[in-house]
Formats: C-alpha cells, sequence, structure tokens
C-alpha cells in the first residue's frame, strides 16, 4: 500500500479530535530525542539510523505476509 499523506481536517474528520491532536503533535514536535546524547550515554549501544535497519528488510517477503495480500 502506497504512502498518503491525509490532512489533519480530514483525521479530524474520520477519528476525532483526540487522535487529530496527536497526529498534528507529531507533525509539529519533529525533534523528540537528543540522538547525539543517546550516542554519548549509551556508547555500548550498536547504534543504526532507520535506513541502515529498513535496508537489512526483505519488503517483497514482508509486505506479501500482511493480510489481505498474497
Amino acid at each position: 500500500m502506497p504512502y498518503e499523506n491525509i490532512p489533519i481536517p480530514m483525521i479530524r474528520q474520520w477519528a476525532g479530535d483526540e487522535i487529530a491532536d496527536m497526529f498534528q503533535s507529531f507533525e509539529d514536535n519533529r525533534v523528540h530525542a537528543d540522538i547525539a546524547a543517546l550516542h554519548a550515554e549509551f556508547p555500548e549501544v550498536g547504534w543504526h539510523s532507520y535506513l541502515e535497519w529498513a535496508q537489512t528488510v526483505d519488503w517483497d517477503r514482508e509486505l506479501s505476509q500482511q493480510p489481505g495480500r498474497g
């Protein structure tokens, strides 16, 4: 299923104020963690980026196992 950006007013209409407010907070607050501080505090962790992780996943296999597919 391709990504689709759903406007907040549409989410508000479909899911109500609480859910719409949650998604709006995700849009407004893009920095959720101090990555450098986490790396410094936990140097023993094998840190990787989301992109690095995503490149290790066999997406064709994963997506074919989703309900309603294949």
